[in-house]
């Protein structure tokens, strides 16, 4: 069988190619009447359009199918070099030998893999598209992340029960669902991710914000630690009590962003904007941290934006990656990571996702909601005793109602199956 990676020759029956330690992907092995997916690996039909499993979006140049989500593919190996392809008479003749003896695949092995193929230096995997985490996800991202390429094997289990509260709670309501869900480590529970797509991202797009004012910090753009004065001209309707405050209020930037956060505080996330530098310094810090599907068009309370046609957008892979190498300490720093870690810790919204989560430790979340276009939105990381997991969900043209409810239900199902499992 050729490896579609370096073109080197290997059995029939191997499952990673002895020359470059790829494993050999299943549609090219068994199922060419098959593509699969390159972010869940689920085989689907040659004509789909979208994975039937995930969402994802095929294209016309599809990455290879056992590289990473959304990475561009690894380029072939460059040729064995031409002093090694000329083997030497003898060497051919002894080879022939063995291989009639019934061990020349060994010597082949042996002669062509350890002494002829040019040596390769191990480059880190990433997550996302955005060479700018390359090092933060491969030191951060979990078992899913690293699996692809090596002998560890998900727990299918695990995966399995997840998928079924999905379904049982987010699959049961109209609307446009979406749900992410990855787990410590220990749990080899592969990400799973549900018709993952840009959606309206209410207030939730105020992690982002948040991330992006820890990383602007980090580089010396700014300090945290600069005041603000409250003016009339900031204020503006809705969630948050920092238009309620007398002209004149001083506040560090720090304690704006805790408003941001904690009380959801509108005028807080237009002021943060403002101090970033604007819309489109947020969205080039955001596409630098690698969350493609995520972008800031508007302002909070924003009609005339919104008239337009214009909307902050996310999406439960942005967030469950942007949360899960928070939690590891691996997207601004171990230091700032934690800082946003305690933020959202005091987060005042628990209705959603946490509702009805008894067995847990610590939460820490936030949420989004736009009433006008039927928008509920959670995203969380839950602690417990010995795991620890993160979950997202985006839900879109729906009922509020059913909306929270399944929500609620679905952060009581994985606080049992994570947070309990042994």
């Amino acid at each position: 069988m050729k490896c579609p990676y370096c073109g080197a020759i290997n059995p029939p029956d191997a499952d990673f190619c002895l020359n470059c330690g790829k494993k050999l992907p299943k549609s090219v092995l068994t199922q060419t009447d098959k593509k699969e997916c390159p972010r869940c690996h689920h085989l689907n039909a040659l004509n789909s359009k979208f994975c039937e499993n995930c969402g994802y979006a095929f294209t016309d140049a599809e990455p290879e199918p056992d590289t990473p989500p959304n990475q561009p593919p690894v380029p072939p190996q460059a040729a064995t070099p031409a002093n090694h392809r000329k083997v030497p008479a003898i060497l051919a003749i002894i080879v022939l030998i063995a291989l009639m003896a019934g061990t020349g695949w060994v010597v082949y092995n042996r002669y062509f893999h350890q002494s002829a193929a040019p040596k390769t230096t191990q480059v880190a995997k990433t997550t996302r598209k955005s060479p700018a985490r390359k090092t933060k996800a491969a030191a951060s991202s979990s078992s899913s992340e690293k699996a692809s390429s090596s002998s560890k094997s998900y727990n299918t289990q695990l995966y399995d029960e997840v998928q079924a509260a999905v379904n049982q709670t987010m699959g049961q309501i109209p609307g446009d669902n979406s749900v992410f869900v990855s787990a410590s480590d220990e749990l080899h529970l592969k990400h799973f991710v549900q018709n993952n797509r840009p959606q309206r991202a209410a207030s939730i797009i105020k992690i982002f914000i948040m991330v992006t004012a820890f990383a602007k910090a980090k580089n010396g753009d700014l300090n945290l630690a600069d005041t603000y004065t409250v003016t009339g001209a900031d204020k503006v309707s809705g969630t948050g009590d920092m238009q309620n405050m007398p002209d004149g209020t001083t506040l560090s930037y720090r304690q704006v962003m805790d408003h941001m956060m904690e009380k959801s505080d509108n005028m807080a996330a237009n002021v943060m904007i403002d101090y970033l530098g604007g819309l489109d310094v947020v969205n080039q810090e955001i596409k630098k941290l690698g969350f493609p599907d995520t972008v800031l068009e508007r302002k909070m309370m924003d009609t005339d934006a919104l008239a337009a046609g214009k909307d902050n957008m996310t999406s439960v892979q942005d967030l469950g990656d942007a949360l899960t190498l928070i939690n590891n300490g691996k997207l601004i720093s171990k230091e700032a990571d934690n800082q946003m870690m305690a933020i959202m810790k005091n987060n005042q919204n628990h209705e959603k996702l946490p509702a009805k989560i008894t067995n847990a430790t610590a939460i820490y979340n936030k949420t989004g909601e736009f009433g006008q276009y039927g928008v509920e939105n959670d995203a969380a990381i839950i602690q417990g005793d010995r795991h620890i997991f993160v979950a997202v969900v985006m839900s879109q043209n729906g009922h509020s109602g059913e909306q929270i409810e399944a929500e609620s239900n679905l952060g009581e199902k994985l606080s049992h199956i994570l947070l309990d499992a042994n």
